[in-house]
């Protein structure tokens, strides 16, 4: 990397006419004499570049400035000086009878363009299938994008902010054949008024339509309908209704989707991104049964019958203010069957809990949001109101260690907040801003515990947030003093067989908080230090804290291809009632846990530093980093294993916990056979402590992940995905090897082999699993699907689980449990679809 930056260099300059015009959109090309394109650059609107190259320095190397309509200037780069103004010639010239054939990626600043027809397949449904095909983006099973290894902080469709956090209803439904370009925007800053002074590395993406799809109507109904072939004969069935509208002064989304097939749709309406008009959040100590690991994908696992009605609304009320409406619900019943064997490694005496759950979990949830913002260069104005209501509850019956237990448990959640946001800046470089959050929470739960008794808890949690700013501009830094108010009380009602108790939290912060940064033309720099003031009281016990949080962010641009991050932040970490309270509460049917009464608090040292690395031209994205973090005077539990309930009290003892984080993604598009590779990796070392037997025991937990990925079609026909992963697991008592030394790996291969004569589409994917671990067999799954498609309408019919696999068996280990699992899974199932599209 040394070489890189000792032989980078900037050429910069404006291209003019003859009569001293600006030129935009001039193509500027460093080239070898070879003709090799060494970099290049697109002059902005006042004529002015900035090229950026890295690498050997070129003695022959030319700068060339092309631009239809007028003569190429062709200069020698080794005399260019900085800063010169070139002047291009008009020049009439006749077009010859060529073939176009445009860059898949280009970039122009810090904006990146993905020409969707160059990754685009035949058998690609969504816009979110087609990002997962291109170099420095990944897409997630709960639909969440990443790009070069951070997620996205906006997900924007021709500019607009329709769907927020929630853009999962707009990835996964908006077909790929109506996007033109998905666009990429580097260290997106979503609020103009904090551009160059609030630092961000996380991108946006943006979805550039096609031209014949806006400013009208669209729609999509798919029908879908089947049975299972194994067993008892149940029906299917996977529907879909859609309508969306995008023009410029209005967007829209609105569709109803339903299941049985063990499809996870859910995650489409969830929050996947964090937002700048965020409200507080609070914690729960229920939730619904669920299945322990199983290490495959939910489809195969899930008995599920769920229904979602979605419907999102932005009116452009003038040229930068948005009113949007969101509103959600969703209906689901999810039916689930596992085998467990719990090992306790914290009771020293190898405790066990085996378990034979048949569950039924119901989720009855609405939402919704109404926000209004105003983002200029001068304003930024926003309040966003939101709401959320459920009715979710689960039951079920478990064979507990030979004994037949009855399960039920109501984990209930409403909540109300408003977020009013307001910047102004001034001229000098000088802002004023205030922001005000509330939120109220309320959590009613119940709970049947094995022993056949009931508990109740109720959860009432009041957050306000508020603070003001004043910014002014200092030479080249932006300085910043902030004055907040933060004030959260909970109320926490239990009452169980054991006790019953009322624990009460009250926390007050006081805080100011200068704030320095500062940005030049290759580095971004900002420096954070909040005085805090904190009052705090847990029932009858108070006390007030003086305390730092400092932060510290670094950026570091030394060319176009390469960004190099840094930041490092200490917090004193205040306990809330739901972590301290004395009081003895279960937290599921055979768990319970009792927090000290204390007023406690916990260290938290985070540093972490990433490099990122990309080369547009050869379609190659790459990116690694480091994370290490170190929580101190963490409070160390005892277990113990009673009557078949787990329960964890507080000791007179503290430990730390620390982390090392390696990750890295590479990835690469060729133009052969459109063929893209990518390769990622993560190592983790988790170093903390267990109580056995009263002795404080040093553990340390290892896990490492390798997944690489093969995307090809080498003709117009045949194309395949090949997925493989490695996931290992290592956990040691680093004082003592005896039963606390065990390694397990495990392997997952994707294959999906798309055959496509003609209008039809034949798709087979296997899915194979295995491990080192003896006792869990080899396992594979393959699934068949035929369709038939044309621009408005597709026929098919799938089959799944062709060879009727109905177990899946799996062991894994937590910090203080190992567990063998052994899962139900959905039968050979057949369905049949139409699909029409307008």
């Amino acid at each position: 990397m040394i070489p890189l930056l000792l032989n980078a260099r900037t050429f910069t300059g404006v291209v003019k006419d003859e009569g001293g015009k600006p030129l935009p959109g001039v193509s500027v090309m460093l080239k070898s004499t070879a003709g090799r394109i060494r970099a290049y650059a697109i002059t902005a609107k006042t004529g002015a570049f900035t090229l950026k190259y890295e690498g050997e320095d070129g003695q022959t190397d030319s700068l060339v400035f092309r631009s239809m309509g007028y003569a190429t200037v062709t200069l020698a780069a080794k005399t260019y000086k900085d800063g010169r103004t070139i002047t291009m010639r008009e020049e009439a010239f006749a077009l010859k009878e060529v073939k176009v054939k445009p860059d898949k990626i280009t970039q122009r600043g810090d904006t990146i363009d993905y020409l969707v027809s160059s990754f685009r397949q035949k058998n690609d449904r969504s816009i979110a299938d087609v990002i997962s095909r291109m170099p420095g983006m990944e897409v997630g099973k709960d639909g969440s994008i990443t790009y070069q290894g951070k997620s996205i902080n906006k997900f924007y469709i021709e500019g607009m902010d329709l769907m927020g956090s929630k853009y999962g209803v707009a990835s996964n439904n908006i077909d790929a054949g109506k996007v033109k370009k998905v666009q990429v925007m580097e260290n997106h800053q979503p609020v103009k008024t904090l551009k160059d002074v609030v630092f961000s590395d996380q991108a946006a993406l943006n979805i550039v339509l096609d031209e014949k799809v806006k400013d009208m109507w669209q729609g999509e109904l798919s029908l879908g309908g089947g049975a299972t072939l194994q067993g008892k004969t149940d029906a299917l069935y996977d529907s879909r209704a859609l309508a969306m509208l995008f023009s410029r002064k209005m967007q829209s989304i609105s569709m109803y989707k339903c299941n049985n097939t063990g499809k996870d749709i859910s995650s489409e309406v969830g929050s996947l991104a964090s937002l700048e008009e965020s409200v507080p959040t609070a914690g729960g100590l229920l939730s619904g049964i669920g299945l322990g690991r199983t290490g495959l994908d939910e489809s195969r696992t899930m008995f599920n019958n769920t229904h979602i009605l979605a419907t999102n609304w932005l009116f452009k009320t003038a040229a930068d203010n948005d009113l949007r409406l969101q509103l959600t619900g969703l209906f689901d019943k999810s039916l689930e069957r596992q085998q467990s064997q719990t090992v306790y490694t914290d009771l020293g005496s190898g405790a066990v809990i085996t378990q034979d759950n048949d569950a039924r979990a119901y989720r009855n949830e609405y939402e919704g949001e109404l926000m209004y913002k105003e983002n200029k260069d001068r304003l930024y104005l926003v309040n966003t109101l939101k709401g959320y209501a459920d009715f979710n509850r689960s039951l079920g019956t478990s064979v507990l260690n030979g004994q037949t237990t009855q399960q039920s448990v109501r984990p209930r959640e409403r909540y109300v907040a408003d977020n009013l946001r307001f910047i102004k800046n001034f001229s000098g470089g000088n802002s004023f801003s205030l922001s005000s959050a509330a939120a109220y929470h309320y959590k009613p739960g119940t709970l049947l515990i094995s022993d056949g008794s009931a508990e109740t808890l109720n959860i009432g949690q009041l957050d306000w947030k508020t603070y003001t700013n004043f910014r002014h501009r200092l030479w080249l830094l932006n300085i910043t003093y902030t004055v907040g108010f933060d004030l959260k009380r909970q109320n926490i009602d239990v009452e169980n067989a054991v006790n019953t108790a009322t624990d009460k939290y009250d926390e007050y912060r006081v805080y100011v908080s200068p704030d320095i940064s500062i940005k030049t033309h290759d580095v971004s720099i900002s420096l954070n230090v909040p005085i805090n003031w904190r009052y705090r009281s847990l029932n009858s016990l108070s006390a007030h804290k003086f305390t730092a949080d400092p932060s510290l962010y670094f950026s570091y641009e030394p060319t176009a291809r390469w960004q190099l991050t840094a930041c490092g932040s200490y917090s004193w970490m205040p306990q809330d009632a739901l972590t301290s309270m004395p009081t003895l509460v279960f937290t599921d049917y055979i768990t319970a846990r009792r927090g000290n009464g204390q007023l406690d608090y916990i260290d938290a040292f985070v540093l972490n530093a990433a490099a990122r690395y990309k080369n547009v031209i050869s379609g190659f994205f790459a990116n690694g980093g480091i994370v290490y973090s170190r929580m101190g005077n963490m409070l160390m539990y005892k277990g113990e294993l009673v009557d078949n309930v787990y329960c964890s009290t507080p000791s007179d003892q503290r430990s730390s916990v620390s982390m090392i984080t390696l990750n890295g993604s590479a990835s690469k598009s060729f133009d052969w056979a459109g063929l893209l590779l990518k390769l990622s990796a993560r190592q983790t070392w988790n170093n903390y402590s267990m109580l056995i037997n009263d002795n404080v025991q040093p553990f340390r937990m290892g896990s490492s992940e390798i997944k690489l990925n093969i995307s090809i079609k080498p003709l117009y026909w045949l194309s395949a995905d090949l997925t493989s992963s490695l996931n290992r697991n290592h956990q040691t008592n680093q004082e003592s090897t005896d039963g606390y030394d065990e390694t397990l790996c495990y392997f997952t291969h994707k294959l999906r082999t798309y055959i496509m004569p003609g209008n039809w589409i034949i798709e087979f994917d296997n899915e194979m699993y295995h491990s080192n671990d003896e006792s869990v067999s080899t396992t594979l799954f393959s699934d068949l699907s035929i369709t038939y498609k044309t621009r408005h309408i597709e026929i098919g019919a799938a089959c799944h689980n062709l060879f009727g696999k109905d177990l899946f068996e799996r062991r894994y280990f937590t910090d203080t449990q190992r567990i063998y699992t052994s899962t139900r899974l959905r039968p050979r199932e057949i369905l049949f679809k139409v699909r029409f599209s307008l």
